[in-house]
C-alpha cells in the first residue's frame, strides 16, 4: 500500500536536513542508491557525518546516523537477526588491511556499514572495495568471496578524503544537521521508538513509502550532491590547528595572485615564535599542515628544495616545470 503522507521517519529525515528540501533531495538519493542492486556506475562509498559544531573540533555525535542505519536493515533484511543483505560493522577497531575486515558478511550482503569509524584509517584501504569488490572471508575460511557491494561509513568526526580527487571521487558525503543530539532523541520528540512494537501499521506503510520514494528519487536523478564546505573547514581544523590556520591566513598574500616564495623554516619559526607553545611541532607535521591548508584555500603551489625547502604558490609554468624536473631527478636517483 502507498501513501504520500509524511510518517514520522519522513519527519525524522526533514529534521536532519535542517527542513532544507535540496538536502532532503539528496540524502533520499543517497539512501536509494545504497538499496538499489545496481552496480553499473559510478560506486561510492556514502559518509555520513555531523554537521560543523560551535565548538572546534567536538562532535558529540547521537545526530541520527544510527537510524539511518537501522531504517535501510529493515528494507534489505526480511530478518533483521539473520539476514546479511545489510551488514553493520563496527568500525572502531576495523583493520582495513585485514582480509577477514568483513567477516560478519556473507554471499547474499549487499549493503556493508561501517560504524563509527576511526579516524585514522586511511580511506585508501577502501577503494578496491568500493570500486572492483570486496572480499568476503570467515576466519579459517579456505576460499573468500569477492563481490560487489553498496558501501555507508558513518563517523562523529572528519577523515582525511578532501581536496585529494582519488579520494573525492569515491565518496558520496551527507552532514546530518545538529537537530538532536544526546540529551535530545527522536524519542523525545515523537514519543516512540522507531522500528519498534510503538509504530502502527500506518507507521509502516508510511516508512515503506518514503523508502521506496528515495528509490524513484535515485532512479529519476542519480545521486544528488550537495555543497560540502562545512565538512572541509571541519576536516582542515581537526586536522591542523585553529591558531595556525588563523596565523597562516594573516602571513600569506592572496591579494596579488603572482608568483609568491615561503622558506618552509622561516614560516616554521614565525610560527613558532608567536605560538610558543608549538616549539616541539615537528617540520614534518608543519609542512603536512601547510599543505592542507593550501588544499583547502585551492591555492595553486609547489614544493621546491634550492639553498632551503621552500613553497611557491602561483607557481608560473617555468617553475612547476623546474620543480617537476627536480622531483622527477629524486625519484631517479632514489
Amino acid at each position: 500500500v502507498y501513501t504520500p503522507v509524511e510518517g514520522d521517519f519522513e519527519h525524522f529525515v526533514n529534521d536532519i536536513c535542517a527542513n532544507d528540501p535540496q538536502r532532503k533531495l539528496s540524502l533520499m538519493s543517497m539512501l536509494g542508491y545504497l538499496m538499489h542492486d545496481y552496480y553499473i556506475c559510478d560506486n561510492r562509498a556514502v559518509l555520513l557525518t555531523d554537521a560543523s559544531n560551535d565548538e572546534i573540533g567536538v562532535n558529540a555525535g547521537r545526530t541520527g546516523k544510527g537510524l539511518l542505519g537501522k531504517a535501510l536493515s529493515q528494507m534489505l533484511n526480511k530478518n533483521t537477526n539473520i539476514d546479511k543483505r545489510y551488514c553493520a560493522i563496527n568500525g572502531k577497531d576495523i583493520d582495513l588491511k585485514k582480509d577477514t575486515r568483513y567477516s560478519l558478511a556473507d554471499i547474499s550482503t549487499q549493503l556493508i556499514h561501517i560504524e563509527d569509524i576511526s579516524k585514522h584509517v586511511d580511506f585508501e584501504d577502501l577503494f578496491n572495495d568500493i570500486t572492483d569488490g570486496a572480499i568476503i572471508r570467515k576466519p579459517y575460511q579456505v576460499k573468500p568471496i569477492k563481490k560487489m557491494v553498496k558501501i555507508m561509513i558513518s563517523t562523529n568526526r572528519t577523515i582525511d578524503i578532501s581536496n585529494e580527487t582519488s579520494k573525492m571521487g569515491r565518496v558520496y558525503i551527507f552532514e546530518l544537521a545538529n537537530y538532536y543530539n544526546a540529551n535530545y532523541s527522536p524519542v523525545d520528540k515523537y514519543g516512540r521508538r522507531f522500528f519498534s512494537e510503538d509504530w502502527t501499521s500506518q507507521d509502516w506503510i508510511c516508512f515503506y513509502s518514503f523508502m521506496c520514494r528515495c528509490i524513484q528519487v535515485y532512479l529519476t536523478n542519480g545521486v544528488v550532491i550537495t555543497n560540502n564546505s562545512d565538512y572541509r573547514i571541519r576536516e582542515l581544523l581537526e586536522s591542523t590547528n585553529p591558531d595556525f590556520i588563523y596565523w597562516l591566513d594573516e602571513v600569506i598574500d592572496y591579494k596579488h595572485k603572482t608568483e609568491q616564495r615561503y622558506i618552509k623554516k622561516t614560516l616554521w619559526n614565525s610560527f613558532t615564535e608567536k605560538y610558543p607553545s608549538f616549539s616541539q611541532l615537528r617540520p614534518a607535521t608543519f609542512t603536512a599542515w601547510t599543505k592542507k591548508y593550501f588544499n583547502y584555500k585551492n591555492v595553486d603551489f609547489v614544493e621546491m628544495r634550492s639553498t632551503d625547502d621552500i613553497f611557491v604558490i602561483y607557481p608560473t609554468a617555468a617553475t612547476r616545470a623546474t620543480a617537476t624536473a627536480k622531483k622527477n631527478s629524486l625519484k631517479n636517483i632514489c
